[in-house]
């Protein structure tokens, strides 16, 4: 692998969540370690002090932490008017009780600080914790993308996610549900004409998971599917998502909730430092 060639989408996620986690990507950008950022908008800590020269900076779309941006979206909220969570979401969803009119409202909210931020509408938008390729919420993003001239997004499959004995079983199985969203969701943005890297590496590579042996392996599945299947390099069709910068302090980050504990841990540094090593790529 090289950093420098162009078939490679390196993104950090959750861009915004803190100064600490804004600190490491920005020093992951200036060294050539990144080329993708996806933004939260729900958040206070959003620093647009970085060149577009040098990153493309997406639209992180947040469905289940912390405070909305758009009001009456209750079918989105719990008791305390707070988003449920990555779990709860889900389960209210499955249940049938998020109200369609509420995600478009409140992904409508986002895109719109989002150019209000940035000054452009988003080139792309992902979800956080992967909400975005959930039924119904897919199909309400690729009309708000439509109205908004959006064409690209996240296609977060990775092959051989179920072999990864490394990963304890319950996050494990959460990965499993997420591949087979993704694999539903792909037919579908193809009809509707939605672009996106044809392979992804993250979920096998979170946190302290990510080693390089581990990121080589999850290359050799892509490079032997694309021997398989005869396919031609091109241009960022293989997105790497990450997670890097440092760990956030008490109280200060998140999305109205102060960060949690994800964002807290070391395993943010150990991230970046790997992005940072000399031998990664």
């Amino acid at each position: 692998m090289n950093k420098n060639l162009s078939c490679f989408k390196l993104t950090g996620d959750d861009y915004g969540y803190c100064p600490l986690r804004n600190k490491g990507m920005i020093q992951l950008i200036q060294n050539g370690s990144l080329n993708h950022i996806s933004a939260i908008m729900n958040t206070q800590y959003l620093d647009t002090n970085i060149s577009k020269d040098d990153v493309t900076v997406g639209l992180h779309l947040n469905l289940t932490e912390g405070y909305p941006l758009s009001h009456d979206v209750s079918s989105l909220l719990d008791e305390k008017q707070v988003f449920l969570g990555k779990h709860g979401f889900r389960e209210k969803l499955k249940a049938g009780n998020i109200l369609e009119k509420h995600i478009e409202s409140e992904c409508n909210e986002q895109i719109n600080k989002y150019h209000d931020v940035f000054g452009v509408y988003p080139p792309y938008i992902d979800g956080h914790q992967h909400v975005h390729i959930l039924p119904l919420v897919r199909t309400v993003l690729v009309q708000c993308m439509n109205r908004f001239n959006i064409e690209h997004t996240r296609l977060p499959y990775e092959i051989d996610i179920e072999n990864c004995s490394w990963i304890e079983s319950e996050r494990l199985n959460f990965y499993k549900d997420v591949c087979n969203d993704a694999l539903q969701t792909e037919k579908f943005w193809k009809s509707k004409a939605i672009n996106f890297p044809r392979y992804f590496i993250g979920l096998s590579t979170m946190s302290r998971d990510l080693t390089l042996k581990r990121l080589k392996n999850a290359l050799d599945f892509i490079l032997s599917d694309m021997k398989s299947q005869s396919v031609c390099v091109e241009n960022n069709m293989v997105e790497i998502m990450c997670h890097p910068g440092y760990p956030s302090h008490e109280n200060v980050g998140g999305c109205g909730l102060g960060p949690d504990k994800f964002s807290r841990s070391t395993d943010r540094l150990y991230e970046l430092d790997v992005l940072m090593s000399n031998e990664f790529f």
